[in-house]
């Protein structure tokens, strides 16, 4: 057996195993209600890791020896794993800013990327039936230009989910190694065309480059898989009971008011399918019982609005103090009343006070807002932020100068604190 054909055997095999993976996902994350923006994300990346393993079986069948023809071809198909990989990142937790109106109907996104790619692969088709009167220097050109796409997007999918862990994962030694290997296999994408481009000087470098990009390529899969599985059980403790709990005990238990139940997850979201706003909340009595508790709405309520100031305030590690704030968190709870009569909740069990100054009591990485930059954009949550402004002020690292109070000046530090907050807080 050849170096070639090992190497293709086992990156067909790898992939197809790492498919298998994401579709478990897929199907985990289906099963448990986690977002469905999520599961796209999931499939596309299952779709991206098929993609290998349908170019594996061709390269099994195809026992030609590489060729500067072989590789054009080559560039082909690497355009169907392109579309998977480009498709995904608009699924992420992290928002791309300047995608911001891809967000909202994230559909059109994923048929941009379907009719660029449709453009490429039917101008490789055209060019490679040309090819046999064409020069080299035309091929490699063509080459070069699918290189470059595929490098530019493996750097834009590598900076999003490295974002997006952020989310998920604490320890940054992770992170930093995820993007490494972004960067191999970036390096990979230049090498590999290179060396059978100038083969004469670099072709004894092929099988080494084969074997970084056939590593790096495991690695980063793997990587992705540890994102998933990491998101998928973050979240499922945030959407469903981690334990299990008969519903005859949850229900008996949510009818009366338990002094040790606490707020354990919140999860707040706009369901851009639906259009609605919805939270969902866990609330714990022990280790072995707790109530999940699901509102949704067409717009924007104020005890809404409320929710998404203290999950904010936690996360930016801000507690809440104004002189009217016992109407707010009456109103958040009361929020909670009117939508499930059955549970009876106290202030304890969701504020902490500290002399005055409220935070909610769950622990700031139980809290996760998706679609942040598009929550903090609207007018009803602004004019919340904006009533509690002092309480952000601190986290400018700068002073705002001047002594000018009027309504234009408050408004500019309203969305400077609003800004920082999409700044400190991307991923969510």
């Amino acid at each position: 057996m050849t170096y070639k054909q090992f190497y293709i055997l086992s990156l067909t095999l790898t992939t197809l195993l790492f498919s298998i993976r994401f579709i478990l996902i897929f199907l985990d994350a289906t099963k448990k209600r986690i977002g469905g923006e999520f599961s796209k994300a999931v499939l596309f990346i299952a779709l991206f890791s098929f993609s290998f393993f349908l170019v594996g079986l061709y390269k099994i069948t195809d026992q030609t020896e590489f060729s500067l023809k072989f590789l054009f071809n080559d560039r082909i198909l690497s355009s169907l794993s392109n579309i998977f990989l480009l498709s995904s990142i608009i699924y992420f937790p992290y928002k791309i800013k300047h995608l911001h109106r891809f967000y909202e109907k994230k559909e059109n996104w994923v048929m941009i990327i379907f009719l660029f790619f449709g453009v490429i692969i039917s101008l490789f088709t055209v060019f490679d039936k040309l090819a046999s009167n064409a020069g080299q220097v035309f091929q490699i050109a063509l080459i070069v230009v699918d290189s470059i796409i595929s490098t530019i997007i493996l750097v834009l999918f590598g900076y999003v989910l490295s974002r997006s862990m952020q989310l998920s994962l604490s320890n940054k030694g992770s992170i930093y190694f995820f993007q490494i290997i972004v960067v191999l296999i970036v390096a990979t994408q230049v090498a590999l065309p290179l060396s059978k481009i100038y083969h004469e000087v670099l072709l004894w470098l092929y099988p080494y480059f084969l074997i970084l990009f056939f590593v790096s390529t495991i690695f980063l899969l793997q990587n992705i898989v540890l994102f998933l599985d990491r998101f998928v059980c973050v979240h499922s403790q945030s959407l469903s009971t981690s334990f299990p709990i008969s519903k005859e005990v949850v229900d008996n238990e949510s009818k009366s008011s338990d002094a040790s139940a606490q707020l354990y997850s919140v999860f707040i979201r706009y369901d851009t399918i639906e259009k609605k706003y919805k939270i969902q909340l866990t609330i714990r009595f022990d280790e072995t019982r707790q109530k999940l508790i699901a509102i949704e709405n067409s717009k924007i309520l104020q005890p809404f609005s409320y929710w998404i100031l203290f999950a904010v305030a936690k996360k930016m590690n801000v507690k809440i103090y104004n002189s009217d704030l016992a109407v707010a968190r009456f109103r958040m709870i009361e929020y909670i009343h009117k939508n499930y009569p059955d549970v009876k909740l106290v202030p304890e069990t969701i504020f902490e006070n500290d002399k005055g100054y409220y935070e909610i009591i769950t622990d700031a990485t139980n809290i996760i807002i998706e679609d942040l930059d598009l929550l903090l954009d609207k007018m009803q949550v602004k004019d919340v932020f904006l009533k509690h402004l002092d309480n952000f002020m601190p986290l400018l690292k700068t002073h705002i100068q001047g002594t000018d109070k009027g309504s234009k000046a408050v408004q500019n530090r309203l969305e400077l604190v609003l800004q920082l907050i999409k700044e400190i807080l991307p991923t969510h």
